[in-house]
């Protein structure tokens, strides 16, 4: 031990500070105190014991031992003892309240529990300012540490519970996510050298006393863990490593340093042991490795993944945060080490997912490698030298030391060795590309180039905490399927700690109820999913009975859920990775494994994988359905018909057919009481779950199911979601078969089950339900989702939309709807009572959700053209919106309890799962909002139109001199009233004249009070939105920590404000027809558009896509100038160019031309025709056309990432 210590130098001997980080050698290992596991069932602290016992150096000594391949995982920080006492009240407390049923909860214990959470954060606020007070102060004998484990981000903790693994007399230290006397320990001089009160000082040997339980030591153990099977003994540690635990029993640690903070280091200083990114800043690319540190070779070897800063890609602009870029950099001298790094000092680059070394072959070529030789060792050169320390963002050159060769980019493509494997699989999935990422080679040079600079980019502390945690679970896995492999035996207790390990990776992946891609990323980037997988591949025993195979079904089971859970959040990149095992995870259906979830949520909404789906893979979850009626079947097929919100059609037909046609026995069956026999209570509707030899009121059915669903009413509720999810999209052949046909669902019975008392959740069904197949079908079309610009001069009308208004079955299409009364007044009723949200009732702000988006169909549709209608909406909607009316839960207001208060200032904005739901109500709210500002804006300019046509249908032609002779006609006398009202918004109406004679005009005070006159009549006529605050109403949910709250409050307060501005900048835009051959083209694009957008959401069927051609080619023909022949001349058709751009068909161009789908695949081939007629359309609408020219230009590089039409894409570029 003397010698140990003797062999540092005098400059690395140095006082031991409260914020210093340390590792601890034991003599008695002897070996470094570590741990590489953060499961809670499976961590334990491990001595590593030294292979080569004649090496004295402790620095050495590591080097030496391969399981340490990460110096995090033996270093901790020094901290002074932190109070614990308010966090284990509230830990406490908040456990208790959430094991409480809700029905039991009172207002005293949520008082108590809003009390106790202020106090945490404020002793949190103490504990951090006594530490930076404590940082740097000397650490003396006789004080009190505690000790946070670098690599885990835990403490170090005693177990006064569970005794020591190989020595039960002794018991457990473990790690502990929260400080607290169990995690305190005492500092003790080994021998007499040093006495109470002296300072410690790096090389000291020192012993831990417990702090909880005193003249308890830390304690090696004598033993080794040799060959223990999973669950007896602490996997973190390789086969031969000792157990560290409390004793009575003192161990001898030496303390090393790993690094001091100094005050004349840099803040941005690189730190040995840091994890970095190096970017080549000429290439715009990461320098990166793939593969996992559990397996001998890497995926991928050394190359560069191109990331280039795209301003139409925000993520762009921000560094990657995926594993494959991360580097460690160590210093050669010794890898325990973490002092500052100099510029030209010799290092080296360990690849963080492989942990393998950066090394340069005598072939110069740049691999992986365990071992630590030359070959390893690089050296950074500063390409603008400041300080001698290595800096964050600063630019660097690399070379490797031995052979003098420069890190150097090289222009060719790096191929994937995954590629090449994936070419010669027979399967389609296998051959899907899952990273779309373009790479290049990087190489060496004997030269250095001035542009082969790197910039060294630190990696948060975050993100170091979540790889360390997830690379923290690999063990656990490796473990266990070796221990499979080698046929040991499987224990409950073993296989509890495992399914406990995996439970908490797969809840690691979802914060406040949204999944965090960042760390999804990382079970990608590590290659965990690959290890479930082989997992997931280990045979299963063969007696279904035996305790072998429960215990390893139950840890398959766990397994299926971390899958699942990595899948939520539709990431394409996540989806198309495990895509290639999908074969595999079919084989598991129906083994009672829950591969039927993890499978749906992989198919769902991925298009790539969707369009791979065959008709006899439908075949087979039919068949499973006919054999057990499992609810995850249906959820499979559901996902098949609807990808992404476009519709399947060809999935959707054979769906039904297969299913509702010819296997009806498998359906639940509905009715109305008075459609049966006997006739029962016609105000209730009833179920059938045997083809209806037997029916159950519905109401009965679903009693009880709001915590605990059993599967039957599951299945019911996952039969009226793939009821919807073959409808949707208006597929004819499924909405006759399923209202008409077999009338497995009417009118009726909808509505019925909406507004009567069942279940919430339940209710939301039937709302999607209707509109699904009652309202988003026939000639009902969507006319205030795009602003009206284009006119019929003859069919303007002083009253817009006065038809639809006077008549309450006909919307403003001319579509009817004889249940819309029935359906309005019950909305109205339902928003009228439902004002303000309780966050707690998720069911039924789902309700009120669907409730909005149905109201957002009917507003869309134009059923709600009469202002009074209107009106009377927005007030309780608006009420909705106010996110200050909340309650966390119900009659919280009445009690005027902290709760409340801290949820209005504080918890309503913040993420979490009943948030969720008020958020996404809100959301829907805003969007019918939104509506209404565009049926605002219609009505505006269509009477600004009207005025501007009954002035000039007058006999003068000049309608100012028209005005100035007959002021009394034109209201004239309203000038006085209306002069201040008009000036308040701003809008000059000399800037709408045009010539010397009529600004001189506009100079006599009577005409210009006209014009303001005239103005305010139109502006009045539709200001349903005064005086309703909307303006601090979107204000307050702008407040919300959610990305779409945030950018739609902003986008309607910008409406709100700017509607005058913007009524007059689009009248400018606007078209008033006269023509006979433009009045023909409006109708045409009007009656037709609509077809298209419908088309543009599905994945259409080869008679779909002759439609869509057929469409766009006459748009295509419309904007070229005939000749008197008839012929086409190619010469610019501008008033058709304008009607077609101000209906919008740029944007429905881009929607069609910018799908989520493999081109490739043949059955697209019609779909490449669309393309080619779209680029030709674009030419046509752009050739002489400034504005379109500049949309264009505008999206040019999303453009030309377009594949399929690249011929017609290059030729329609030359007309903008």
């Amino acid at each position: 031990s003397t010698a140990m210590a003797a062999t540092l130098d005098a400059a690395e001997v140095h006082p031991v500070h409260y914020g210093d980080a340390i590792s601890f050698y034991c003599d008695d290992g002897p070996g470094f105190v570590y741990t590489q596991v953060t499961s809670s069932a499976h961590v334990s602290i491990a001595v590593s014991v030294q292979r080569d016992r004649d090496l004295k150096n402790p620095a050495v000594a590591h080097d030496s031992n391969p399981g340490l391949k990460n110096v995090h995982v033996c270093i901790y920080q020094v901290l002074y003892p932190n109070k614990f006492k308010a966090q284990k009240r509230f830990r406490k407390l908040k456990e208790r309240i959430g094991s409480t049923p809700k029905s039991q909860l009172n207002q005293r214990d949520l008082d108590d529990l809003v009390a106790a959470e202020k106090k945490y954060r404020a002793e949190q606020e103490d504990n951090a300012q006594e530490q930076k007070r404590q940082k740097g102060r000397h650490l003396e004998y006789g004080q009190v540490v505690e000790l946070l484990h670098s690599f885990t981000n835990q403490f170090l903790s005693v177990s006064t519970t569970v005794t020591s693994q190989l020595e039960p007399s002794n018991m457990q230290i473990k790690l502990s996510d929260f400080g607290k006397k169990h995690s305190r320990f005492k500092v003790l001089p080994r021998y007499k050298v040093r006495s109470i009160g002296d300072k410690v000082m790096v090389g000291d040997q020192i012993q831990l006393e417990s702090l909880k339980t005193e003249g308890q030591f830390v304690h090696c153990s004598r033993q080794l863990f040799r060959d223990k099977k999973i669950g007896e003994g602490p996997i973190s540690t390789e086969e031969g490593s000792k157990e560290l635990n409390l004793s009575a029993t003192q161990s001898a640690l030496t303390i090393l340093s790993h690094y001091t903070p100094q005050r004349d280091h840099p803040p941005n200083a690189v730190k040995a042991g840091s994890i970095i990114r190096l970017y080549h800043r000429e290439v715009e690319a990461n320098l990166v490795a793939e593969g996992s540190f559990i397996e001998d070779e890497p995926v991928e070897d050394v190359h560069l993944r191109l990331r280039p800063v795209d301003q139409d890609r925000p993520r762009s602009l921000f560094p990657s945060t995926s594993a494959i870029t991360y580097w460690q950099i160590e210093l050669e001298k010794s890898s325990v080490t973490g002092e500052i790094i100099n510029w030209e000092q010799r290092c080296r680059l360990r690849h963080v997912c492989t942990r393998k070394y950066l090394c340069l072959t005598q072939e110069h070529k740049l691999g992986l490698t365990d071992e630590r030789d030359l070959s390893t060792v690089f050296r950074l050169f500063s390409v603008i030298q400041e300080v001698n320390a290595v800096c964050y963002d600063t630019y660097c050159r690399i070379e490797h030391a031995q052979s003098k060769q420069w890190l150097h980019a090289l222009t060719e493509d790096y191929k994937r060795k995954s590629l090449a494997k994936a070419a010669k699989s027979e399967t389609a999935m296998e051959k899907l590309e899952w990273d779309g990422a373009q790479l290049k080679q990087i190489g060496s040079s004997d030269v250095m180039n001035y542009d082969d600079a790197f910039t060294i980019l630190e990696v948060e502390m975050e993100h170091v905490n979540i790889l360390n945690y997830t690379a923290g679970m690999i063990p656990v896995i490796e473990q266990y399927i070796q221990d499979r492999k080698k046929k040991r035996t499987l224990s409950r207790r073993t296989a509890s700690r495992i399914e406990t390990a995996l439970k908490q990776l797969g809840d690691f992946q979802i914060e406040n109820g949204e999944p965090v891609k960042d760390r999804q990323k990382l079970l990608r980037n590590l290659r965990v999913i690959d290890l479930l997988v082989e997992l997931l591949k280990l045979p299963l025993p063969e007696n279904e009975t035996d305790s072998a195979y429960r215990n390893h079904a139950m840890v398959c089971r766990a397994a299926y859920r971390v899958l699942e859970q990595y899948l939520v959040g539709n990431s394409r990149k996540n989806e198309l990775y495990v895509a290639k095992y999908i074969p595999f995870f079919q084989g598991q259906i129906g083994k009672g494994l829950n591969a039927e979830t993890m499978v749906m949520e992989l198919v769902r909404d991925n298009r790539k994988i969707v369009d791979r789906v065959e008709e006899s893979q439908i075949d087979r979850f039919v068949q499973f359905l006919t054999e057990r009626r499992d609810y995850r079947f249906l959820d499979f097929l559901g996902v098949l018909c609807v990808c992404d919100g476009v519709s399947i059609p060809a999935n959707q037909i054979y769906v039904t057919k297969k299913l509702l046609q010819e296997n009806q026995a498998v359906v639940y069956l509905t009715e109305c009481g008075d459609a049966l026999e006997p006739r029962r209570d016609p105000r209730m509707v009833y179920v059938s779950e045997d083809s209806g030899r037997s029916w159950v009121s519905l109401a009965d059915f679903a009693a009880g199911q709001d915590k605990n669903p059993s599967e039957k009413y599951l299945f019911l509720e996952r039969q009226l979601d793939l009821f919807n999810k073959l409808c949707y999209g208006r597929n004819d052949f499924a909405i006759r078969v399923i209202t008409e046909e077999l009338k497995y669902l009417t009118w009726k019975e909808a509505f019925l089950c909406l507004t009567s008392n069942l279940p919430d959740h339940l209710r939301a069904k039937y709302c999607n339900i209707i509109i699904g197949m009652f309202i988003d079908v026939g000639e009902n079309q969507s006319v205030l989702d795009k602003l009206c610009l284009s006119y019929i001069f003859n069919k303007v009308e002083s009253k817009p939309y006065s038809s639809a208004a006077n008549d309450p079955k006909e919307a403003i299409t001319g579509a009817r709807m004889d249940f819309f009364p029935d359906l309005r007044d019950w909305i109205q009723g339902f928003l009228n009572e439902n004002g303000n949200m309780k966050a707690s009732e998720r069911g039924h702000n789902e309700l009120l959700t669907e409730v909005l988006r149905l109201l957002h169909y009917l507003v869309g549709y134009g059923y709600y053209a009469n202002v009074k209608d209107i009106e009377g909406l927005l007030t309780p909607m608006l009420s909705v919106m106010d996110g200050r009316n909340d309650e966390p839960f119900p009659n919280a207001k009445k009690h005027g309890s902290k709760a409340m208060a801290q949820y209005t200032e504080k918890m309503r904005f913040v993420p979490s799962e009943n948030n969720k739901e008020v958020v996404n109500a809100k959301h829907m709210a805003m969007e019918v909002i939104d509506l209404l500002f565009n049926f605002r804006f219609n009505i505006r300019l269509e009477r600004f139109i009207y005025e501007f046509r009954r002035v000039s249908s007058g006999r003068d032609t000049n309608p100012l001199r028209q005005i100035a002779a007959q002021p009394t006609r034109f209201g004239l006398l309203r000038m006085s009233s209306a002069r201040s009202r008009v000036q308040a918004t701003g809008i000059e109406y000399a800037a709408l004249m045009r010539s010397e004679s009529e600004c001189k005009v506009l100079e006599d005070d009577h005409l210009a009070a006209f014009a303001r006159a005239q103005l305010e009549g139109v502006l009045d006529e539709s200001s349903f939105f005064e005086g309703r605050d909307l303006d601090l109403i979107l204000k307050d949910l702008s407040c919300y920590q959610y990305d779409k709250m945030i950018i739609a409050s902003m986008h309607l307060m910008s409406r709100y404000f700017s509607a005058n501005s913007t009524l007059f900048d689009r009248a400018v835009q606007a078209q008033v027809l006269i023509h006979p051959q433009s009045i023909q083209t409006f109708h045409y694009v009007e009656k037709t558009l609509p077809t298209l957008r419908r088309l543009a959401t599905a994945k259409m069927t080869r008679q779909q896509e002759i439609t869509m051609g057929q469409i766009l080619e006459a748009y295509t023909k419309k904007c070229w100038i005939e000749s008197d022949t008839g012929e086409t001349t190619f010469e610019s058709h501008r008033m058709n160019q304008t009607i077609l751009y101000n209906f919008g068909i740029l944007s429905d161009v881009f929607d069609i031309l910018e799908k989520k789908i493999d081109i490739d695949l043949e059955e697209y081939e019609g779909l490449r025709e669309i393309f080619r007629k779209c680029f030709s359309l674009l030419q046509a609408l752009a050739r002489g056309n400034a504005v379109v020219q500049e949309r264009l230009f505008q999206r040019l590089d999303r453009l030309l990432a377009i594949r399929g039409a690249e011929a017609n894409m290059a030729t329609a570029r030359r007309s903008f």
